[in-house]
């Protein structure tokens, strides 16, 4: 039976221990609790009341201000052994230091704490015990050194110890006169055997240490820093590598910093054993033969003090840096012997070694942790081990170059499992081992599994990221367990070993890793398989608690008496005005049909209106056809495979309602198929009954495209070809004409009136249908149905022609297919030729073949300077081509390595996907650049901006295989990105001086949008971005996966436009292959409450799910069902799904729900301009712009604008300042405003539009009056829109639940309703580096982000705060007890004032439902049902005006502090 936990209450007590990790009080805390309860720590020594607080709280401590020649953070706590001992050394006095540990319980917190006894001497005067206490034990050797400066602070010995140098040499002083950098750039080129990463300052130290372990070298060394006057580092480094050098390097670097000082020191190193050949024997076997290697168990003198069980990270102590560099005069150093380890002889003819691509290392990377993680879920441990092999034929040794190999073995004996692996290095043999370890276990998944002993059901629960729960769990029962770290030396790698001991029972085996984290990790795992063996009920009491809800920390929110007073005022006023006693629901708004209402702008024509436009239309055309100056005109046009075969064009549309073509790029499908069916009308003498709208997916394409056409017909624009895209109109007569709009104009268009819009069109063109965005999937599915609700009225209806150049036929085909008394009318398809000349395609193997003959040795070293990305890159693809891919294994290897969260992203294939080769991009433009002796422009696609960014720093570098791109004469770079100003992208159009060849680097914006004529090669990373947005847990990320067969394609038909071509993939002819037809249409991958809202909006009475369950391709249930929770949550729906006056209003606005709301909200509390300008924000259209090359830059100009802690705030200034310069300088000034501050001219301009737009629908929907002045609304909507406090609770409102709450403290995660650990966007206004914050900070934000590599979420476009602002617009409140409040189940507030809390939560309660009722009452009021119009409420206009005066009266006090 096991002891009675400390505390009572089963589940609680679960719960409370399993939350003892995340608990972390500070030390002013322990210190208080430690004065206050020191009986329950089962020790009565009085030092243990010596905390670091404490010790700063009441002993007398020196001040850098004392001692102004020594740097300021030489005083930081942490650094007091460093400081002393410097200090001693300087003064060639002797210091020795002991130290004993002791681990205490206590009782009543169930917290663990350290106590350490610091032994000091220092030369023969001073010497003397001290007693430090601590949460950890860094904190408890603060405040031990600390209480030892005190002492010699106030007895004066101080002084004496770091008082300034009279003088220094020379060489200590002044400047050296080279610096590490300089010197590692002149030694490679002298050593060009060495790797590239050892003549970088960043990567110097760590690719020596690399080398030395891959040779099987033990290296060990030691270094330490002074300060030998301010601003002035020396630092000395020892090195010994005894099976290389026979004595030990010694060398010196100055600095003015001990980072610089150290690396002038490795540098000096690196040249000496250059000069002196020993650096050529590291890096060349050959050199090294006959060497005698020694492996011992080195014991580090510091390890114990960076081992606790509470501290994960490397302890810095003194001057031993993160390397693990330890100095001897700083630490006195047992002198342990080294142990020798036996080199096993073996007949190394019979053993293979391992020899594993880049690739497979990095992915198999935590490959012991996750065969740990395995055998743990069986409730086994695996064997490790690892050991020098010994060839024993001289000819064996000489052919493998070296005298040692390494073997690595894992051993699960309760499952037959012993695997051996041998290799050159200890990190390939473990990897190679764990490979076939993996193989062996698949093996046996079908087996049933026999052990010595009864596994627990439960034992699947202890990972290595769950395991450190389960002891802190089982520390209730009075579990006792102590860890021992030691540094140790494994096959010449170093090595953490930690010694486990539960209860005072050593463990026989260690946990033995390379890292700290790991090594701790790893022993934990043992230390909970060893308690849940001897008690499986802790281990089942553990997954219990673990299905358990964790407790939320409770958010304080202070509240003064005025704004109590304030509430409980207004609420009286309010129900002596009639303000109802219970909120009403919204009701169901009586949607008109849509066959009763039309919108449309134009009149239809009548049929002699239609008759006469047919005459004047033949006419024209017959003029065109006899004009012989067009003649060139005509024969252009006839000339392409779209005009060849009108006739057949003519019947497939003429034959059905719906009809596909497939036109290859350069057939002319989209200029020449309207063209074609409108001629065709004109002569048969129908041609003003025929008017076509041709959809394009982008503005750009609509525009460019209708005045190509415009050109084509000989006509200005405006005649018979016109454009509509939105804020940009340019119509063409009705009655014979043809409109290029966006997909948008057309969806929005028949979402206000279907029928209007078929009563006038004879067809409709959706061009580029394969891109499957929101708006073309969604446009499909109302066509559909309009079209069927028409046919079945007996109404005419126009022809759809879908068009593409690469699309799905079969799928496309099938979802068109009709069906009558007859039975199936099948759409039928035609297929279409391009113009294009020949592209001869080179995939990823005939690519790099080519390079390598060319450049092999330069070609490999550039592979490296990506950090191994195209390496690795190219070791996956060719892992992928063999067929030897590891998805589908019958075990999740990754199943609990890591402390992912979790919602976290499945790393399995993300992470090769994001992988770009930029480094592989640019060595194939510079081979195609040097190999083709043609001056075609070359284009490259990427993913994104930054990857365009790197290519483009990689190609300026310097010449790549002889191409000197910076040479402007020969080569330009363009960028194409939306990032990239409009005039800069244009540039990419204009022709290249002779002799100079164009470099494009883009996006997919080069696919389809924008045609450069004199692009000749296309190289293709086979990347694109992609937004996903999780609709169940709100989360936006921006992915980049691979392309499918349809963009690649668009992508190599770039090169042929205009002659032959060349293509380039970056990627197997079996990805290719294995390519889908189509990317991931939209509608699966977005959020869907838009399209819900119109869904309803346009009077379909089937349920959403229903109609979109029509889709070619139906989004999942669970997104649907999540988007239609959030629109009944804001009202829009009814709870049976039906449309309410405020939807109703909502679905009429060009922005998304939420915004729409905001919008609402601005014209009920009066606050409408601001709220107008927010809402018209694209969230993907920043009014901020971040060039290239100018990010600082830009960061800074944000903060000018950020005077509200808020992004959306910033927007809103920088757009008035904008506008305020437009208005009183004119537009020339406005640009060079913008141009200066880092402004979107274009953005602004689209705000702009869209904000007239919503207002214009508000007017119409008698919402708003239509004012003139200087804001939007007028003035009688803008009596409270300088009120920032309003403000932010309006964008709170219509941004709930995105609320992220940060502690106090320095940590900069946020807990929100649905992940822990989020941070604020790094490029968010918010996001400065801040001292400790003191209270809570709480966050709005617009959506939650994701990461490119998955591993991190964020707060986009985020605004900070107040616990009052949270309490009148958030979420639902409840009360809590009697004292607290409860927002939507998840976070606890508690009101903090000087009233009675229990009267004060009830009061905030009852004045927040009682705005929830004039709110409700308002918005019933949108529909004319309620008592009262929007405009005619004198109780509502009270309490609102009442709301915005306290949200004034309490910006100051409600404020978080400014940390």
């Amino acid at each position: 039976m096991d002891p009675a936990p400390a505390t009572t209450g089963s589940a609680g007590t679960a719960r409370d221990a399993l939350e003892l990790s995340a608990f972390d009080p500070s030390e002013e805390v322990l210190s208080n609790s430690i004065e206050q309860q020191s009986n329950d720590i089962s020790s009565t020594d009085p030092g243990l009341n010596m905390t670091m607080e404490y010790v700063k709280k009441h002993m007398d401590l020196p001040k850098a201000s004392d001692y102004p020649h020594l740097s300021s953070d030489m005083f930081d706590f942490y650094r007091v052994p460093m400081l002393l001992r410097n200090a001693c050394l300087s003064k060639k006095e002797k210091i020795e230091t002991s130290q004993e540990w002791k681990h205490h319980q206590h009782r009543a917190r169930k917290n663990t704490a350290f106590e350490l006894v610091l032994g000091v001497r220092i030369g023969s005067v001073i010497s003397t015990k001290y007693t430090g206490f601590g949460r950890n034990k860094k904190s408890a050797l603060a405040a031990a050194w600390l209480q030892l400066l005190s002492e010699l602070h106030t007895s004066g010995r101080l002084p004496p110890l770091l008082q300034e140098r009279a003088s220094y040499s020379k060489e200590e002083l002044e400047a050296t006169s080279k610096t590490a950098s300089e010197i590692l750039q002149d030694l490679g080129k002298q050593a060009p055997y060495a790797r590239p990463g050892l003549f970088v300052v960043s990567t110097m130290i760590s690719t020596f240490r690399s080398a030395c372990r891959k040779a099987g070298l033990s290296v060990q060394s030691e270094g330490e820093s002074f300060v030998i006057a301010p601003g002035r580092i020396k630092y000395d480094i020892g090195v010994e590598i005894p099976e290389l050098c026979s004595a030990k390097l010694t060398f010196t670097g100055y600095g003015k910093t001990g980072k610089e000082a150290k690396n002038l020191a490795w540098a000096n190193m690196l040249k000496d054993m250059h000069t002196n050949g020993t650096l050529r024997q590291l890096f060349d076997p050959a050199k090294r033969a006959g060497r005698r290697v020694k492996v011992g168990a080195v014991q580090d003198p510091v390890a114990e003090l960076g081992n606790t069980v509470n501290d994960d990270a490397d302890l810095e102590l003194g001057n031993i840096d993160t390397e693990r560099e330890v100095s001897r005069n700083a630490v006195s150093v047992v002198d342990d012997p080294v142990i020798e380890q036996e080199t096993i002889d073996n007949d190394a003819e019979d053993l293979e070694l391992v020899n594993l691509d880049p690739y497979t290392m990095k992915v198999e990377k935590d490959a012991k942790l996750e065969i740990y993680t395995y055998a743990a879920a069986l409730g086994l441990a695996p064997k490790f081990d690892a050991q020098f092999v010994e060839p024993r034929t001289r000819r064996a040794r000489f052919a493998r170059g070296q005298k040692h190999i390494i073997q690595a073995s894992i051993a699960l004996p309760e499952l037959g499992i012993s695997i051996t692996s041998a290799a050159r290095d200890l990190e390939t043999a473990e990897i190679g081992a764990a490979i076939e370890f993996k193989k062996k276990a698949e093996e046996l998944k079908s087996q049933p599994v026999t052990t010595d002993g009864e596994a627990s059901p439960e034992f699947d629960i202890l990972t290595v990221a769950t395991a450190r729960q389960f002891v802190d769990f089982c520390r209730q029962y009075n579990n006792h367990i102590d860890m021992e770290a030691e540094q140790v030396i494994v096959a010449g790698v170093d090595h953490i070993s930690v010694r486990i001991a539960v209860d005072g029972e050593d463990l026989n085996t260690p946990s033995m890793m390379r890292t700290k984290k790991d090594a701790m990790a790893v022993a934990y795992l043992l230390a909970s398989l060893h308690i849940a063996k001897a008690n499986p009920e802790r281990l089942a009491a553990f997954a219990a608690a673990l299905k358990i809800p964790q407790k939320n920390r409770t958010l304080d929110a202070n509240i003064s008496t005025s704004a109590i007073n304030m509430m409980r005022d207004s609420l009286l006023r309010a129900r002596r005005a009639g303000l109802p006693d219970v909120r009403e629901v919204l009701e169901a708004e009586d949607i008109e049909s849509s066959d009763a209402r039309s919108t449309t702008d134009r009149r239809p024509l009548s049929p002699k209106e239609r008759h006469t436009a047919s005459k004047q239309l033949l006419e024209s055309r017959t003029q065109f056809k006899l004009d012989a100056d067009l003649e060139t005109l005509r024969t252009s046009r006839a000339a392409l495979p779209m005009s060849k075969q009108q006739r057949q064009v003519i019947d497939i549309v003429s034959a059905q309602t719906y009809s596909i073509i497939i036109g290859a790029t350069g057939s002319g499908k989209t200029t020449q198929v309207p063209q074609i069916i409108l001629d065709n009308a004109i002569e048969r003498g129908e041609g003003g009954f025929c008017d076509i709208v041709c959809t394009q997916p982008r503005r750009l394409a609509a525009t460019s495209i209708a005045q190509r056409v415009a050109v084509e017909r000989d006509e200005p624009l405006g005649n018979t070809v016109g454009y509509h895209v939105r804020f940009n109109t340019k119509l063409p007569r009705p009655g014979g004409s043809i409109t290029y709009c966006t997909t948008g104009i057309l969806l929005a268009q028949l979402k206000t009136d279907y029928n209007a819009v078929f009563d006038r069109v004879s067809h409709l063109v959706i061009d580029e249908v394969h891109e499957r965005d929101l708006q073309i999937d969604f446009l499909l599915v109302i066509l559909k149905k309009a079209i069927a609700r028409r046919q079945a009225a007996g109404k005419a209806v126009p022809k759809v022609i879908l068009m593409s150049a690469t699309l799905d036929k079969k799928l496309f085909a099938d979802y068109l297919t009709q069906h009558d008394s007859t039975g199936k009318i099948v759409c039928p398809t035609l297929s279409v030729p391009g113009r294009t000349f020949p592209v001869k395609e080179r995939y990823l193997a005939d690519v790099v073949r080519d390079i390598k003959g060319d450049h092999r040795a330069e070609f490999e070293t550039l592979m490296q300077v990506d950090n191994g990305t195209s390496e690795a890159f190219l070791a996956a693809e060719n892992m992928f081509a063999s067929g030897s891919t590891t998805k589908g294994n019958a075990i999740d290897w990754k199943r609990g390595t890591t402390l992912a969260k979790p919602d976290a992203a499945d790393p399995s294939g993300e992470k090769e996907e994001s992988m770009v080769p930029v480094a592989l991009l640019a060595a194939t433009i510079a081979h195609v650049c040097k190999t083709s002796a043609d001056d075609g422009a070359i284009l490259a696609f990427l993913p994104g901006l930054s990857e365009i960014l790197s290519t483009e720093e990689l190609l300026l570098q310097g010449p790549i295989f002889g191409v000197d791109f910076n040479d402007a004469a020969r080569y330009k770079i363009h960028l194409l990105h939306s990032q990239v100003a409009p005039e800069k992208q244009s540039e990419v159009l204009d022709r290249s001086s002779p002799g100079c060849r164009k470099i494009i680097l883009s996006t997919n914006i080069a696919e389809t949008s924008i045609t450069v004529p004199d692009v000749k090669h296309v190289v293709d990373t086979g990347k694109l971005r992609e937004s996903r947005y999780d609709q169940v847990r709100r989360i936006t990320k921006l992915q980049t996966v691979w392309e499918s067969n349809s963009n690649a394609r668009q992508r190599a038909g770039r090169a042929g436009r205009v002659q032959e071509g060349n293509y380039y993939a970056l990627y197997t002819r079996e990805r290719r292959e294995a390519m889908p037809a189509a990317g991931l249409a939209e509608l699966l991958r977005s959020d869907l409450q838009s399209v819900c809202l119109s869904i309803k909006a346009q009077g379909f009475r089937q349920s959403v799910s229903q109609f979109l369950g029509e889709a070619i391709e139906p989004p999942p249930q669970e997104g649907v069902d999540a988007a239609i929770g959030t629109l009944k949550a804001v009202e829009a729906f009814t709870a049976d799904e039906e449309l309410t006056a405020l939807g109703r209003v909502l679905s009429k606005l060009p922005v998304h729900p939420t915004l729409g709301k905001m919008i609402i909200l601005g014209v009920i509390f009066k606050c409408l301009h601001p709220m107008l300008i927010l809402g018209s924000m694209d969230s993907e259209r920043s009014i901020f712009t971040c060039p290239p090359g100018a990010r600082v830059a830009t960061r800074a100009a944000q903060q000018v604008f950020n005077k509200h802690d808020s992004d959306q705030l910033a927007y809103l200034e920088a757009f008035t300042a904008l506008k305020g310069s437009m208005e009183t300088f004119g537009i020339g000034s406005a640009y060079d405003y913008a141009r200066s501050n880092y402004l979107s001219m274009g953005t602004f301009r689209w705000i702009d539009s869209t904000a007239q737009q919503i207002l214009q629908h508000l007017v119409e929907a008698k919402l708003v009056l239509d004012e003139d002045g200087p804001q939007y609304g007028g003035t009688s909507l803008n009596i409270h829109s300088d009120n920032v406090p309003l403000i932010k609770c309006l964008l709170l409102a219509g941004m709930y639940p995105n609320i992220g709450v940060k502690k106090p403290g320095k940590s900069q995660a946020h807990r929100t309703a649905i992940a822990d650990g989020v941070l604020i966007h790094p490029g968010s206004v918010n996001r400065i580096k801040k001292s400790g914050s003191k209270e809570d900070r709480i966050y709005a934000f617009r959506t939650l982000a994701r990461n490119v590599a998955g591993t991190q979420l964020f707060m986009r476009d985020s605004t900070l705060i107040t616990p009052l602002m949270l309490l009148l617009f958030g979420g639902t409140l409840k009360l809590q007890g009697t004292k607290k409040l409860n927002m939507d189940g998840w976070l606890p507030i508690r009101l903090r004032t000087s009233q009675d809390a229990e009267y004060a939560s009830k009061l905030v309660l009852e004045f927040r439902k009682g705005l929830d009722r004039v709110l409700n009452n308002a918005f019933k009021s949108l529909s004319g049902n309620g008592d009262r119009s929007l405009h005619d409420d004198e109780m509502r206009d009270q309490f609102t005006s009442n709301v915005a005066e306290l949200l004034h009266e309490q910006r100051s006090m409600c404020r978080p502090d400014s940390a």
